[in-house]
């Protein structure tokens, strides 16, 4: 989209001074939750994008940031289909493999596993996980391989496994700097 019909956007879509900062089960329950359902909702704060298909520097760069955030606090939110590097999906440790080829691989790497999101009735409503974007390189020897990672964080909100399947399967992913 050119600068023009983003500044349009921007007029119709929010009152000046909004900030978009949603809870983490609200992420997942006003917003998830409806788009897998197919539920007509606004959802223009959201961008939709493969979050794993390029470098997130690149990614941020054509799109626009959450309402309220500016600068090295800007934050991304996009929906996407989740994709493994691994064919062990029940595996608790998973990378997002990111497109492209260079001197290392490229990926989103998990900083722990699923955590439980927890709505306001007490109950279970999905889950997250946290990721830090980095490369992996090979040391001389060939033997090890490191991490390095590359300031980009990212938090991956999801509806548990069971929940939904196959080609409808999304989630949504807050995107940011490392603070």
């Amino acid at each position: 989209a050119s600068a023009a019909d983003m500044a349009d956007d921007d007029e119709i879509a929010l009152e000046p001074g909004y900030v978009f900062h949603p809870s983490d089960d609200g992420l997942i329950t006003l917003f998830l939750r409806p788009s897998i359902a197919k539920i007509p909702f606004e959802d223009r704060l959201i961008n939709h994008a493969d979050v794993y298909s390029a470098d997130p520097a690149e990614l941020v760069g054509e799109h626009r940031p959450a309402p309220g955030t500016h600068g090295s606090s800007s934050v991304w939110y996009f929906f996407c289909s989740p994709r493994f590097t691994s064919k062990r999906k029940t595996s608790g440790r998973r990378q997002r493999a990111v497109g492209g080829g260079g001197g290392g691989e490229s990926v989103w790497k998990s900083e722990g596993g699923k955590k439980a999101v927890i709505g306001a009735d007490g109950r279970r409503v999905g889950y997250l996980q946290k990721f830090s974007y980095g490369v992996y390189e090979s040391s001389s020897s060939g033997s090890a391989r490191t991490f390095t990672r590359l300031g980009w964080c990212m938090t991956e909100y999801g509806l548990d496994d069971d929940a939904i399947d196959g080609a409808d399967k999304q989630v949504l992913c807050k995107v940011y700097r490392s603070p």
